[in-house]
C-alpha cells in the first residue's frame, strides 16, 4: 500500500515573531520623552495628593457620634426644624423677627419652593372633595369631625387665595442652627431657643441622629435633606412669605409715588416724592409753592416730624417737580432723632420747616399750628426706661442714672413734664404725668405707690436705687410688682413697693429686696457706714415669710453698698451690747446661710450676671483654670478645685466667708497660701489688700473670655438702647413737642 504524505507547511506565526519594529518608532519616543518628560500613569487629583478647592472649604475635624450635636472644627453644632404643624395659623409682618433677633449662636435658615398653581389646585379639589366624602360618615361628636372640618376650611381658604388675590402657593422649611464652644452652653441655647419658639406659638424639634444632615442642609446649597424636608414642610401663601422676611422695615405709598422706608437695623431712609401737586390728606402739609404728602404711618406716628427726625436736616433738596432725600454717609445715631435731641432743635439749630406743630392736651401726639413753632419727635426705649426706672426707685440721684443715659436725656424728660426734681433731696423723682403716662403704656403693670416727704424714708429710697440699678444692668427683671414676679429668674423685687398700703408685711425690717438668681433667693440689705442696727430675728423671719412658698430653693443674704471698702468698714463694726438689736458687722458674724458682698457699679452688675447662672462657681472655675483644673478633696467644701498643688476658690461671688472657711482647712492641712479668682474690680478695692498684700492667698484676676463662657454674654452692664420704643402691637409712641425758644430766650 502507498500512503500519501502531504508536506506541513510552515507555521505562520513564526514569520509574525521574525518581524521587527520598525527603526523610526524608537526615534520618536525619544522626541517625546524629550519634549513631555516622562510618561505619568493617570491619576485623580486625591490619589495625585494635590490640594483642591473642596479642601479649602472643607472643615478640618468633624465629629458625628454625639446625638444630640456634631462638633465641626471645635465648635459645637445643634439643629432645630420647626415642624411642619408647629406654625401659627395667622401671622403677622415679620413674623420671623424673633428667631432671627434669637442673639449670639442662633442662626436661622428658611428655604421656600414654589409649586405650580395647576398641580396644587388640581390635589386641593381632590383632598377636598375626599374629605367632603369622609365627612357624611363621620358623626359630629367624634374627633375626626374636626378634623375634617379644619382641613376642608383650609383647602376653600387656598384656592379662594390663588384663585381670586393672585397668591402662589409655596413650601416653606425653616431650620435653626445652634453653635457654641462647649457642651453646656449649646445646650443652654438650644433650650432658650426651644422657649422661645413656645412663646411665639411655634413648635421646634431636635434634629437628633440627624445633626449631620441638619448641618448639610443649613449650608446655602438649597439641598436638604429628605427626612428634614418632609418634617418641616409647611404650606404657605405669598403674604405668609413676604411676611417672614427677616428684616424690620416701615414703608409709605402714595398713589402719586411717594415712597419712604426706614431699615431698624442700618437707619438707611431713602424717600423718593414725585409730581407737583398731591391731595392733601392725613400727615400732609402745603408749600405755597409746592405741594408735597408724607401720609402717616401705621395713623400714629406724625410722618413730617418722623422724617425730619431720620433724615439729616442738610439733605432735603426742593428740584422742579421733585423732592429726593437721600442721607448722607454719617454716623448711625444721625439717622434717628428721639427725645435727647429734643433740647438741641429747641434751641434753634433745625432750619425752619413748612409745617409747625402744638401740643395736644392730654395727648402725648403733635397736632397741626400755623402760628406757633415746635418740633415733634418719638420716645426711645432708653427715654422709657429711664422713665419706668425713675418711677420703681420714687427717689433717684442724678448721679446714678447718668450710668446708663446722658444729661441731655435726663433733661429732655424733665423738659417733657415726666420727670421733676426733688428740691430737698436733690433727687429724680417721676411726676404725674410721667405715672399717666407709663400707665398707658403698660397696662395693669405700674404698682400703685404711696410717696412719702420723710427724710429717713427719703433716705432708705435713695440708698435702694443704686441697687435697682445695678440688679437693671445686670439683666434681671426689675419691674415686678409682687413676689410672684420672683418664679421666673433672673428678677428682683423691691420692698418698698408693698409699704405703706396699710398693712406692712415687712414690718420694721431693713430688707431692701428679694433676688432670684440661679437656683437661690437672696435677702438683699443696703449696707453702708453707720446704717444702724437690726433685729436679726425679725429679718429672717421676714424673709422666710415672704419666700414660703418656694419650697426648693436654696436662701442667702447679700450686702449691697456703694463699694466694697464701705461694707467692710461697717461690718468690721460690732461689740454691741443690746441682745436684740445688732450690728450688720454682729449679724455678719452670726448668720449661718451664706453672705455675699455686692458694690452697686458695674462690677457689681457683673457679679449679679455671674451668679444668675445655676452651678456658676464649678463652671466659672472650670473655665478659669481649663487643663490645669483639678477637683477637690470631698472634705473639703470650701474648695472649688486643686490649681498647682494649692487649694483654689472661686470668689466672683464676694463670700468672704467662704474664703476664711478655705484658709483654715488648708492650715489644718499644712498648706500657708491658697489661690483664689475674682474680677478686676472685686480684687483692686477688696482682695488685694485683704489677702494678698497679708500673703495668705494668691489673688488672680478672671478673664472677660471666662467670664463671658459662663454668661454666654459679655461682661459689661447692659445700657438701653437708643432705638425707637414698640409697643406689644408694634406702634411708636410719639413725644409731646418742645417749643422752640423766643426771642427772649423763654419758650412761646
Amino acid at each position: 500500500m502507498r500512503t500519501n504524505k502531504k508536506a506541513a507547511k510552515p507555521a505562520p506565526t513564526k514569520s509574525r515573531a521574525k518581524k521587527k519594529t520598525p527603526p523610526a518608532r524608537p526615534k520618536q519616543l525619544g522626541l517625546k520623552r524629550l519634549l513631555f518628560g516622562e510618561e505619568r500613569p493617570d491619576l485623580t487629583e486625591l490619589e495625585a495628593g494635590s490640594t483642591t478647592i473642596l479642601d479649602i472649604l472643607s472643615p478640618t475635624a468633624v465629629n458625628t457620634k454625639s446625638r444630640d450635636c456634631i462638633t465641626v472644627d471645635g465648635v459645637y453644632h445643634a439643629y432645630l426644624y420647626v415642624a411642619g404643624y408647629g406654625y401659627a395659623t395667622t401671622v403677622g409682618s415679620c413674623w420671623l423677627s424673633p428667631l432671627v433677633e434669637a442673639g449670639e449662636g442662633v442662626s436661622l435658615s428658611f428655604t421656600c419652593k414654589r409649586q405650580s398653581k395647576d398641580k396644587i389646585l388640581s390635589k386641593i379639589a381632590q383632598t377636598t372633595m375626599v374629605n367632603r366624602s369622609r365627612m357624611r360618615d363621620v358623626g359630629d361628636t367624634r374627633q375626626d369631625y374636626e378634623e375634617l372640618d379644619s382641613a376642608i376650611s383650609s383647602g376653600l381658604y387656598l384656592k379662594d387665595a390663588m384663585n381670586r388675590q393672585g397668591e402662589d402657593f409655596y413650601y416653606m422649611h425653616t431650620l435653626i442652627e445652634v453653635t457654641a464652644e462647649d457642651p453646656e452652653t449649646l445646650e443652654q441655647r438650644v433650650t432658650a431657643v426651644e422657649k422661645l419658639c413656645v412663646s411665639v406659638d411655634m413648635i421646634a424639634r431636635r434634629c437628633d441622629y440627624k445633626n449631620e444632615q441638619a448641618f448639610l442642609s443649613a449650608l446655602p446649597l438649597l439641598s436638604l435633606d429628605a427626612d428634614i424636608e418632609r418634617k418641616s414642610r409647611r404650606n404657605a401663601l405669598t403674604s405668609g412669605v413676604a411676611a417672614a422676611f427677616p428684616f424690620a422695615s416701615y414703608e409709605l405709598s402714595d398713589r402719586n409715588g411717594v415712597f419712604l422706608g426706614l431699615n431698624l437695623y442700618n437707619r438707611c431712609t431713602p424717600a423718593i416724592m414725585k409730581e407737583r401737586t398731591f391731595t392733601a390728606g392725613l400727615g400732609a402739609s402745603r408749600h405755597p409753592s409746592y405741594s408735597r404728602q408724607i401720609p402717616s404711618i401705621f395713623h400714629s406716628l406724625q410722618s413730617e416730624a418722623f422724617l425730619m427726625g431720620v433724615c439729616p436736616w442738610n439733605t432735603l433738596q426742593i428740584q422742579d417737580h421733585s423732592a429726593v432725600c437721600t442721607p448722607f454717609p454719617r454716623k448711625k445715631s444721625d439717622y434717628y432723632v428721639e427725645a435727647s435731641h429734643c433740647l438741641h432743635i429747641a434751641a434753634g439749630k433745625a432750619p425752619k420747616l413748612s409745617f409747625r406743630r402744638e401740643r395736644w392736651k392730654g395727648g402725648f401726639g403733635a397736632g397741626r399750628n400755623t402760628e406757633g413753632g415746635a418740633v415733634c419727635v418719638i420716645f426711645s426705649e432708653r427715654d422709657v426706661e429711664l422713665l419706668r426706672l425713675v418711677y420703681w426707685c420714687q427717689y433717684v440721684r442724678p448721679e446714678d442714672l447718668l450710668r446708663m443715659s446722658t444729661k441731655t436725656e435726663i433733661d429732655n424728660l424733665m423738659a417733657l413734664g415726666m420727670i421733676r426734681l426733688h428740691e430737698k433731696s436733690g433727687a429724680l423723682i417721676a411726676a404725674n404725668r410721667g405715672a399717666s403716662f407709663l400707665s398707658e403704656l403698660f397696662p395693669d403693670a405700674l404698682p400703685p405707690l404711696a410717696f412719702s416727704y420723710h427724710a429717713h424714708i427719703i433716705q432708705r429710697r435713695l440708698r435702694t436705687a443704686p441697687l435697682l440699678l445695678t440688679a437693671y444692668q445686670s439683666g434681671m427683671n426689675v419691674f415686678i410688682s409682687d413676689t410672684d414676679g420672683l418664679m421666673k429668674a433672673p428678677a428682683l423685687f423691691l420692698s418698698t413697693l408693698t409699704r405703706n398700703r396699710g398693712s406692712n408685711p415687712w414690718g420694721s425690717t431693713r430688707i431692701a429686696a428679694i433676688a432670684h438668681l440661679g437656683d437661690t433667693l437672696y435677702a438683699m440689705h443696703c449696707v453702708c457706714p453707720g446704717i444702724g442696727k437690726l433685729s436679726l430675728t425679725d429679718e429672717l423671719t421676714a424673709f422666710t415669710n415672704q419666700t414660703a412658698r418656694f419650697r426648693d430653693t436654696r436662701r442667702a443674704f447679700i450686702f449691697a453698698g456703694g463699694g466694697y471698702s464701705d461694707i467692710l468698714t461697717e461690718l468690721e463694726q460690732g461689740g454691741s451690747a443690746d441682745t436684740k438689736l445688732i450690728r450688720y458687722g454682729d449679724a455678719y458674724r452670726c448668720l449661718h446661710l451664706p453672705v455675699h458682698l455686692l458694690s452697686c457699679d458695674s462690677t457689681g452688675a457683673v457679679q449679679l450676671q455671674i451668679m444668675a447662672v445655676p452651678d456658676y462657681r464649678r463652671r466659672l472655675t472650670q473655665a478659669a483654670l481649663k487643663k490645669q483644673y483639678q477637683p477637690p478633696p470631698r472634705d473639703t467644701p470650701a474648695w472649688d478645685a486643686l490649681f498647682q498643688g494649692m487649694p483654689f476658690v472661686m470668689t466672683a461671688d464676694m463670700d468672704l466667708r467662704r474664703i476664711d472657711a478655705a484658709l483654715q482647712s488648708a492650715h489644718e492641712r499644712g498648706v500657708r497660701r491658697i489661690a483664689v479668682a475674682a474680677l478686676r474690680g472685686q480684687a483692686e478695692t477688696a482682695l488685694f489688700s485683704r489677702y494678698r498684700d497679708t500673703g495668705l492667698a494668691r489673688v488672680f484676676v478672671l478673664t472677660d473670655d471666662a467670664v463671658s463662657q459662663v454668661t454666654a454674654r459679655p461682661p459689661e452692664p447692659y445700657i438701653p438702647p437708643r432705638t425707637q420704643f414698640l409697643t406689644p402691637k408694634g406702634d411708636v409712641v410719639d413725644a409731646p413737642s418742645i417749643q422752640a425758644a423766643g426771642k427772649t430766650g423763654g419758650l412761646r
